[in-house]
């Protein structure tokens, strides 16, 4: 994969999947089928917007009816094409350098497991009643960018919107949680800004957890 891509095997196929399955999203939601499930109190239905989102996307009412499978699911799903863009130019931000030193198996740890303390977060503080569905790679993204503040505290971003400006990797996380923190509180979006938020912290525990292991040397490569 990285002899085809240019990127370490880890972001590569985290990029293949995400594509593949926007394209897939595309193509089932043209179909003339559509999934309605009821509530756990059978009180509402929800028609999500295609069909792998009713068995791939995560919410609290699909957890509680055993969807044990959508806390890592949901990661690959995307609402939108820019969301998906989004999502796939913070992925090469932080995902390669962190392959790169500390080696595959890490990447692959923070992504999924911060994609899914995210999704369980966010679920959870919707509650097991909730029938509206998380999608996005979102959290699993922020999460490579709290271990990369962990692990890579030093290293420099350079941020071209809104202004030009020059952060180390520590600093920017910082700035990202309080800025989603910001949002939550005084911002009106379908933004899942609990799972980003939700989605650092694990990565930031993920982070230190590596760091105590082998400091800047290859893990689980």
């Amino acid at each position: 994969m990285q002899a085809l891509t240019g990127l370490p095997s880890g972001p590569a196929i985290v990029l293949c999947l995400c594509v593949g399955v926007r394209l897939a999203q595309e193509v089932v939601a043209r179909a003339p089928i559509r999934v309605a499930y009821l509530g756990v109190d059978g009180s509402g239905y929800i028609v999500p917007v295609d069909v792998l989102s009713c068995v791939l996307a995560i919410s609290g009412s699909g957890l509680s009816m055993g969807f044990f499978w959508t806390p890592f699911t949901y990661i690959f799903l995307h609402g939108s094409v820019s969301h998906l863009v989004l999502n796939m130019i913070g992925l090469l931000a932080f995902g390669p350098q962190l392959q790169r030193v500390f080696g595959r198996g890490a990447f692959w740890f923070v992504f999924l497991l911060g994609g899914a303390i995210g999704g369980i977060g966010w679920a959870l503080c919707n509650g097991f009643s909730s029938l509206v569905p998380c999608v996005g790679a979102s959290g699993a993204v922020l999460a490579l960018a709290g271990a990369y503040g962990v692990l890579l505290p030093r290293d420099e971003f350079q941020l071209i919107f809104p202004v030009p400006l020059v952060l180390k990797a520590r600093t920017l996380v910082a700035v990202l949680f309080a800025l989603n923190v910001i949002e939550l509180l005084f911002v009106v979006s379908q933004t899942a800004y609990l799972a980003h938020l939700f989605g650092i912290a694990g990565g930031i525990g993920a982070g230190l957890w590596l760091r105590r292991r082998t400091p800047h040397t290859p893990i689980f490569s």
